[in-house]
Protein backbone atom coordinates (compact mmCIF):
# COMPACT_ATOMS: atom_id res chain seq x y z
CA UNK A 1 0.00 0.00 0.00
CA UNK A 2 2.78 2.41 0.95
CA UNK A 3 4.63 1.49 -2.24
CA UNK A 4 1.61 2.58 -4.30
CA UNK A 5 1.47 5.92 -2.46
CA UNK A 6 5.13 6.53 -3.27
CA UNK A 7 4.55 5.72 -6.95
CA UNK A 8 1.65 8.17 -7.14
CA UNK A 9 3.68 10.85 -5.36
CA UNK A 10 6.62 10.49 -7.75
CA UNK A 11 4.30 10.56 -10.75
CA UNK A 12 2.75 13.78 -9.53
CA UNK A 13 6.19 15.26 -8.87
CA UNK A 14 7.22 14.57 -12.47
CA UNK A 15 3.90 15.64 -13.94
CA UNK A 16 3.65 18.99 -12.10
CA UNK A 17 7.29 20.04 -11.79
CA UNK A 18 6.87 23.74 -11.10
CA UNK A 19 4.08 23.25 -8.56
CA UNK A 20 6.08 20.51 -6.83
CA UNK A 21 9.18 22.70 -6.77
CA UNK A 22 7.24 25.50 -5.07
CA UNK A 23 5.79 23.10 -2.49
CA UNK A 24 9.11 21.41 -1.71
CA UNK A 25 10.90 24.76 -1.47
CA UNK A 26 8.26 26.12 0.90
CA UNK A 27 8.48 23.00 3.03
CA UNK A 28 12.28 23.27 3.20
CA UNK A 29 12.16 26.95 4.16
CA UNK A 30 9.53 26.25 6.82
CA UNK A 31 11.55 23.43 8.33
CA UNK A 32 14.70 25.57 8.33
CA UNK A 33 12.85 28.38 10.12
CA UNK A 34 11.51 25.99 12.75
CA UNK A 35 15.01 24.63 13.30
CA UNK A 36 16.53 28.10 13.68
CA UNK A 37 13.79 29.28 16.04
CA UNK A 38 14.13 26.17 18.21
CA UNK A 39 17.92 26.61 18.37
CA UNK A 40 17.47 30.25 19.40
CA UNK A 41 14.95 29.32 22.10
CA UNK A 42 17.22 26.57 23.41
CA UNK A 43 20.13 29.02 23.56
CA UNK A 44 18.10 31.64 25.43
CA UNK A 45 16.73 29.14 27.95
CA UNK A 46 20.12 27.56 28.65
CA UNK A 47 21.98 30.85 29.15
CA UNK A 48 24.22 30.71 32.27
CA UNK A 49 23.13 27.16 33.16
CA UNK A 50 26.75 26.02 33.42
CA UNK A 51 27.21 27.83 36.77
CA UNK A 52 26.70 25.70 39.85
CA UNK A 53 24.40 28.35 41.39
CA UNK A 54 22.60 29.23 38.18
CA UNK A 55 19.28 29.61 39.99
CA UNK A 56 20.72 32.60 41.88
CA UNK A 57 21.74 34.62 38.79
CA UNK A 58 19.62 37.69 38.10
CA UNK A 59 19.49 40.16 35.25
CA UNK A 60 19.41 43.83 36.18
CA UNK A 61 17.64 46.26 33.90
CA UNK A 62 17.62 50.00 33.94
CA UNK A 63 14.88 52.11 32.47
CA UNK A 64 15.45 55.78 31.87
CA UNK A 65 12.40 58.00 32.13
CA UNK A 66 11.60 59.83 28.95
CA UNK A 67 13.47 57.52 26.62
CA UNK A 68 11.45 54.89 24.76
CA UNK A 69 13.68 51.79 24.92
CA UNK A 70 14.65 50.01 28.11
CA UNK A 71 18.10 48.52 28.03
CA UNK A 72 19.96 45.82 29.88
CA UNK A 73 23.40 46.68 31.09
CA UNK A 74 26.00 45.45 33.50
CA UNK A 75 26.27 47.77 36.47
CA UNK A 76 29.61 48.77 37.91
CA UNK A 77 30.85 46.51 40.69
CA UNK A 78 29.57 47.77 44.00
CA UNK A 79 30.79 47.76 47.56
CA UNK A 80 30.33 44.01 47.96
CA UNK A 81 32.75 43.28 45.15
CA UNK A 82 35.33 45.67 46.53
CA UNK A 83 35.02 44.15 50.03
CA UNK A 84 35.40 40.66 48.63
CA UNK A 85 38.48 41.71 46.67
CA UNK A 86 40.01 43.22 49.81
CA UNK A 87 39.96 46.85 48.65
CA UNK A 88 38.01 48.83 51.25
Amino acid sequence: MFKNYLKIAFRNLHKHKSFSFINVTGLAIGMACVLLISLYIHDELSYDKFHENSDRIFCLTKSASGSPPDFVGTPAPGRAFRRKAGNR
